[in-house]
């Protein structure tokens, strides 16, 4: 997939051939270009890569035998309260993709520096949360640990704010 991170594995950094997220035409023309050529396709049913919005994300509940409304419910309601921290010190916090698989980014920071100091400011409070990654909710995750986590996000764009009245 173009402007995708396909992981670390040695394998996976050296793919031939790339065709845009969702285009099914450009998948179709590959095939048939490549026709007798190809070994093998890697595909995903989502976009979640780094430094990006993500896009369709097809659950696997049922194939693993759980239940995804646990997760849509607690997602939603921890990235839904996370946007709501941090529009209290106005900011603008963008959440894409799945509840249970979500990627979060500071809409008014373009250079990423104000959003890696939030994160820092989560982290150093005990939620681990990344800047250029995506986060997954597991069925660790108790209403206990969405609250907890909201709170700090709350501190921490508070903090930020603090430090940088002027940026928007």
């Amino acid at each position: 997939m173009k402007g995708y991170y396909h992981g670390v594995a040695p394998w996976s950094q050296k793919l031939d051939l790339t065709i845009p997220f969702n285009d099914l035409e450009a998948l179709r023309h590959t095939l048939e270009q490549h026709a007798g050529q190809l070994a093998g396709l890697i595909a995903q049913a989502d976009m979640h890569g780094n430094l990006v919005d993500n896009a369709l994300l097809a659950c696997s509940d049922h194939y693993y035998g759980f239940s995804a409304d646990q997760f849509a419910r607690l997602g939603t309601r921890l990235t839904t309260g996370l946007v709501a921290a941090a529009h209290d010190e106005d900011f603008t916090l963008v959440s894409s993709g799945e509840p249970a698989l979500f990627y979060l980014r500071l809409a008014d920071d373009h250079s990423l520096m104000l959003h890696q100091e939030w994160v820092a400011e989560c982290v150093q409070r005990g939620v681990f949360i990344t800047s250029h990654h995506n986060h997954f909710i597991n069925a660790a995750l108790t209403e206990t640990d969405v609250d907890m986590t909201i709170d700090i996000a709350r501190h921490a764009s508070f903090i930020v704010r603090k430090r940088h009245p002027l940026w928007s």
